[in-house]
């Protein structure tokens, strides 16, 4: 069921992609961008979770919501600055979590038809092909993404930034965490840093990358 709503909601996702125009951007803050189309699917993933399983919660990144036993956490387009400005890399993402674990995460990327779908103790696959994260062992071979939000100072972006240059590391910023974390579940990234991250950015792709053999931590190892 959750695929299907994914890729319903991905196929929406594609359609505005291509007919996106300046005039249809707004803004929740500064490079905080809104669209119709986030509001769009949000909605149609809220409704049709709604009708198949009444009883569960429901958390989004647009219309917030609340936490329960069994609970829906939904980013209807993660990275909505690409989507706005006509870069095609963002994603549908939708995690189903019970009694605190994470039972299941989807990521689809509508745009390169890339499906990615975690199953807690069956393992990570992306379009049915099994995933396991890289074995890079040298930081002067990594490719690594790190994240930024506006949520904490610039500076300790580029303090970060900095020391991981210096390790030898190769650091792209592609403003779209939930495909950072599916990255590193398939092996391209070999890490994925982002202070202060947010429920819907991180529960479809955490899953993907423990059961693709990876660890999340926070930043003190916990």
């Amino acid at each position: 069921a959750g695929i299907a709503m994914v890729r319903e909601a991905g196929q929406l996702a594609r359609q505005a992609f291509a007919t996106m125009t300046p005039e249809q951007i707004g803004y929740k803050g500064p490079q905080d961008f809104l669209t119709a189309t986030d509001l769009a699917i949000e909605r149609l993933l809220r409704e049709s979770i709604t009708r198949q399983f009444p009883d569960d919660a429901l958390l989004g990144e647009e219309q917030g919501g609340s936490i329960g036993d069994d609970t829906w956490v939904m980013d209807p387009i993660d990275g909505t600055a690409n989507f706005a400005r006509g870069i095609p890399h963002f994603c549908v993402v939708l995690a189903f979590v019970s009694q605190q674990q994470t039972r299941f995460g989807i990521i689809y990327d509508p745009i390169h038809d890339e499906l990615f779908v975690a199953r807690q103790g069956l393992g990570a696959t992306l379009n049915g092909v099994p995933l396991r994260v890289a074995t890079t062992a040298d930081f002067s071979c990594a490719n690594l993404e790190l994240g930024w939000n506006a949520r904490r100072p610039t500076s300790l972006y580029l303090q970060t930034l900095s020391e991981l240059l210096a390790l030898g590391s190769n650091v792209r910023r592609s403003a779209c965490g939930a495909l950072a974390l599916a990255y590193v579940a398939c092996g391209r990234f070999d890490a994925f840093w982002e202070y202060d991250l947010k429920p819907w950015d991180v529960a479809g792709g955490a899953v993907l990358v423990t059961e693709a053999g990876g660890t999340i931590t926070d930043y003190s190892g916990g």
